[in-house]
């Protein structure tokens, strides 16, 4: 290889030196984004779990006392007879 040629190889490492920390920089960056993104996701979801559990038990609950209610023969509020 001629000195000439050499010297433009160096020269290109150089000048792309920068670019490649900034785009280094910025993949680091955009790796920590989606980091934080998954670990919001996982909090959403059990957040919405909890919520779920709630309006099962919720409903369940209310689906026995109208059984319940129903099964006796009685309505809420008025004693029976």
């Amino acid at each position: 290889m001629s000195p000439h040629r050499l010297m433009r190889c160096a020269l290109a490492a150089a000048a792309l030196d920068e670019p490649v920390k900034t785009g280094l920089a910025t993949a680091q960056t955009g790796h920590k984004l989606g980091v934080d993104a998954l670990q919001e996701r996982d909090v959403r979801r059990r957040g919405l779990l909890f919520s779920l559990v709630a309006i099962f038990l919720t409903i369940a609950g209310l689906w026995l006392l109208i059984r319940r209610i129903e099964r006796n023969g009685t309505r809420a509020g008025v004693s029976p007879d």
